[in-house]
């Protein structure tokens, strides 16, 4: 089991390639930050920490790595700029405070902790050592992303007054995130990606929050159904509709603006319809009780359609950025702050949802 012990404090100052702890090489560990800290000039990977002693033993034999231990505290920390936190959720926010009282900067994934109070005392122990801290959200760089920016940017849909997004796929979750005692659950796995990514693309926050949570093909009791309806304090609307019991998929990402709508297509490519605002100038209001012609309104404009092709992801942009913070003192792609109210966010829609469990029939 992952357990965490004390030591003396150590500061460590930062070098121009950073020395880096990986620790946790499960999915996340394994297939993205380990081949990302590998592969970016910034920084050095020297050790690796998983209780795992396979896992260890693998990433000794592919990649070379000399030190890999069980547990942090066979860790030496001396030469250690920068931990990488991967390790599952639960173990967050107790292993980020073990490194910021050794002096050490942490890159944690997301979410950042089990709940809002963790995360602000990781936010509250990197204040007073005077460390760095960021949450891994890279969604903020994902294709419907920059797609969806680049067409808010245009103006071609007047003001946004809706963001849509959709996760649709069958999987029956079997393994620890399958359980809520582990912080586990979709809106917790997803939601965390899907809310940061509406934060980032309007600048906004949450004002209120409606939320259904629903337990259909999971193995354990965390959610796999999530409905959200969230209102900014800007007053745009965000649905966020989960299904990991779903056979059939709807658009990952839609744009509702006062000039139309864009949506993305599975090729990464964006499609738009949209009118130009005078072809209905001439409308006018009828207040009577006799609709004209008893006719329902019905006028159509002249629809403009246009693809939008895909942005090209950059899949070291983020290792980038996330040296660009802790190697040379820039700010943070993602401020702490934003991650704050991801998680006060999540805690919203717990307390608007009553939760339930449908009933697995043979």
């Amino acid at each position: 089991m992952w357990q965490v012990a004390s030591s003396d404090t150590k500061m460590i100052i930062n070098k121009r390639t950073l020395r880096c702890v990986l620790v946790g090489l499960g999915r996340i560990g394994w297939q993205y930050h380990l081949p990302n800290l590998i592969r970016h000039p910034g920084f050095e990977l020297v050790a690796v920490v998983d209780p795992d002693r396979g896992r260890c033993n693998e990433a000794a034999g592919k990649y070379g790595i000399q030190r890999y231990h069980a547990a942090l505290e066979e860790l030496d920390v001396s030469d250690i700029d920068l931990a990488v936190i991967a390790s599952p959720t639960p173990f967050h926010a107790p292993q980020a405070l073990w490194f910021f009282e050794r002096g050490i900067d942490v890159f944690c994934d997301k979410p950042a902790a089990l709940n809002l109070q963790e995360a602000q005392l990781m936010q509250v122990a990197a204040g007073k050592k005077g460390r760095r801290l960021m949450v891994y959200q890279p969604h903020r760089l994902s294709t419907d992303t920059c797609c969806a920016r680049k067409i808010m940017a245009s103006g071609v849909l007047g003001g946004i007054f809706m963001i849509e997004r959709n996760a649709d796929s069958f999987s029956r979750r079997n393994d620890w995130q399958a359980l809520t005692r582990n912080g586990g659950g979709m809106l917790m796995n997803y939601g965390s990606h899907f809310l940061d990514q509406y934060f980032y693309l309007t600048g906004d926050s949450c004002a209120s929050v409606k939320c259904e949570l629903q337990t259909v093909l999971s193995l354990g009791d965390a959610d796999d159904v999530v409905q959200v309806l969230l209102r900014g304090k800007q007053g745009g609307l965000f649905k966020l509709s989960i299904n990991m019991a779903a056979a059939c998929s709807q658009p990952s990402l839609i744009l509702y603006g006062r000039n139309g709508t864009a949506w993305s297509s599975k090729d990464g490519s964006w499609k738009l319809r949209h009118y130009r605002p005078d072809s209905i100038s001439g409308q006018q209001l009828s207040s009577g009780f006799a609709a004209p012609d008893r006719q329902y309104p019905g006028d159509v404009p002249d629809w403009l359609e246009e693809l939008v092709l895909p942005e090209p992801e950059d899949h070291d942009r983020y290792y980038q950025l996330c040296y660009e913070y802790f190697g040379l003192g820039a700010e943070a792609f993602v401020p702490f702050s934003q991650t704050l109210e991801v998680m006060r966010t999540i805690e919203l829609c717990r307390e608007n949802s009553c939760g339930m469990v449908i009933e697995q029939r043979s």
